[in-house]
């Protein structure tokens, strides 16, 4: 079954109603995720997502998530750097379909 990888930035507020997100689209394939991210195409930071999820979905309706790599946005060295699943996003899934 094919995969999607979707790239979906998140705001660093701790409070539920005060985190924004934005999916930023999605790749067939891991490698172009990846070089997107190291590249930072389109300014995925914007100056305002503090982390960044690369969530590998199957095709189909409802599908849930087959792995999840984070990343925390470097203000030093102006790059994601990958990161473990921040606790406050611990039990939520498909952040970028909802």
């Amino acid at each position: 079954m094919k995969s999607g990888f979707f790239l979906t930035g998140h705001t660093s507020s701790v409070s539920q109603e005060n985190r924004a997100k934005a999916c930023f689209g999605f790749f067939a394939r891991k490698p172009d995720a990846m070089k997107a991210i190291a590249e930072n195409c389109t300014d995925m930071f914007e100056c305002y997502y503090s982390y960044l999820v690369l969530e590998e979905i199957p095709e189909g309706l409802r599908r849930s998530v087959k792995s999840e790599t984070w990343f925390l946005w470097d203000r030093k060295q102006k790059k994601w750097a990958p990161v473990e699943k921040p606790k406050k996003f611990e039990g939520t899934t498909n952040f970028s379909i909802g």
